[in-house]
């Protein structure tokens, strides 16, 4: 990525505020993954996250994340943000699921 040139203002912002100013620029991209379809974003809680790990290696299967928060609705998405839901966005990796 070409980052144009930041005036001393922008720099001393930034510098006070650099985390502000990485998770904005993160924010932009994340928005842009979500919005073509090669990202989501994931509610499920780390509880859930073992539970899945866990029966999967019962199983004897690779351990991969279910895709399960892919399938809700925009509604459901929106609706679970403005509740203040912990969530992460997780990409879309495009992998068959049934062979593992």
């Amino acid at each position: 990525f070409f980052f144009k040139q930041k005036t001393a203002y922008e720099i001393s912002a930034c510098l006070v505020g650099s985390e502000m100013c990485i998770r904005d620029r993160y924010k932009k991209y994340a928005k842009q993954l979500i919005e073509n379809g090669d990202a989501y974003h994931c509610f499920c809680t780390d509880d859930r996250l073992k539970q899945m790990r866990e029966e999967q290696m019962k199983a004897g299967k690779k351990t991969l994340y279910d895709r399960h928060c892919h399938k809700l609705t925009e509604t459901e998405v929106y609706t679970r943000i403005r509740a203040g839901e912990k969530h992460v966005i997780r990409l879309f990796v495009k992998i068959d699921l049934s062979e593992s």
